[in-house]
């Protein structure tokens, strides 16, 4: 699957609480929880000029007391990043995109573990653990979490105490990791390839993504371990004010 497709994918699996389309760039926005919740997505043109298209996306974005914003896939985008700095875009922080194959990845699940409890909406324990860039969370997180596609919120209990959560969305044969936490009492005991690979062994998706800052080599190690490779990266491009 090439970089557009499956960032449009994600999206469907993260789509914010708001969207507008701008010719293919798809506009989102989730009361300023998570970037991809509310950023622009160039999937394609934007039926316009990208000057005027940006000076569209500032007003869109401004009208709801949001920054402008763009995820840039790259390096399928890398056209954009002039014209966004030269409308006073800044590039913020960013992630790489990982894939891999179901199969791969579902392999040798423990059943010396518990099995993971999987509901339709996060319960105060999967709340609890979860800590967006280590913040805590805004009113806005919950309608945000539970927007997507098909979406699941895997908790891991050991003796009654939360160990460790992931959250799930399914659209168009992928499946998407997010929220992949674990608790640091329980650290250093497979509680997270535990979560990834009990994900993967209950869906009926042939492939699985995920997306991990760049300077979290924890997470990179762990994910290379479990079969995943490089697919693509994005950056984010912001415009605090016109």
């Amino acid at each position: 699957m090439d970089d557009l497709e499956l960032e449009r994918v994600a999206a469907a699996g993260w789509p914010g609480l708001e969207t507008r389309w701008l010719g293919d760039w798809r506009l989102r926005a989730g009361r300023g929880f998570t970037g991809r919740a509310n950023s622009a997505l160039p999937l394609g043109s934007p039926g316009r000029p990208v000057g005027e298209a940006l000076t569209a996306v500032a007003g869109w974005y401004g009208q709801r007391g949001l920054p402008a914003m763009l995820q840039v896939p790259l390096p399928v985008r890398a056209e954009l990043v002039r014209p966004l700095e030269d409308a006073g875009f800044v590039r913020g922080h960013g992630a790489r995109v990982l894939t891999a194959s179901v199969s791969s990845v579902a392999e040798a699940v423990r059943t010396d573990l518990p099995a993971i409890e999987w509901a339709a909406a996060p319960d105060d324990g999967w709340l609890s653990l979860y800590h967006y860039r280590g913040g805590d969370l805004p009113d806005s997180a919950v309608p945000v979490l539970v927007a997507g596609a098909d979406v699941r919120f895997g908790t891991l209990r050991i003796d009654g105490a939360v160990a460790g959560i992931c959250r799930t969305s399914s659209a168009s044969g992928w499946l998407g990791l997010t929220a992949v936490e674990v608790s640091p009492v329980f650290r250093r005991q497979g509680l997270a390839t535990h979560l990834l690979r009990s994900a993967a062994a209950r869906t009926d998706a042939e492939g699985v993504y995920l997306q991990v800052e760049h300077g979290n080599a924890t997470a990179l190690a762990l994910y290379a371990r479990c079969g995943f490779t490089v697919h693509h990266e994005y950056f984010y491009w912001r415009l605090d004010a016109l």
